[in-house]
């Protein structure tokens, strides 16, 4: 899921950079646009899936993920990004 937010926000950061410059979006380019963020899109439905499957069978390691999760997401001022 890391693999696929990085891919589409690093494209997206490839074309502002032409659009700062002048550059306008290919069809090419809104066509990977648009495949990068399904697949974006089905892993996260697909991770979305795998923690509902695992509350189903396992509630405690189901909110041992979470509350890591959480922690993660948290910034140093404890603050959720």
């Amino acid at each position: 899921m890391r693999d696929t937010k990085h891919a589409h926000y690093g494209f997206l950061e490839r074309l502002e950079f032409k659009y700062e410059h002048g550059g306008t979006r290919t069809l090419a380019e809104h066509a990977r646009l648009d495949a990068l963020l399904a697949a974006h899109d089905r892993c996260v439905t697909d991770f979305a899936a795998a923690v509902k499957a695992l509350g189903a069978t396992d509630v405690k390691a189901h909110d041992a993920l979470i509350r890591l999760m959480t922690e993660i997401g948290k910034t140093p001022d404890g603050a959720l990004h």
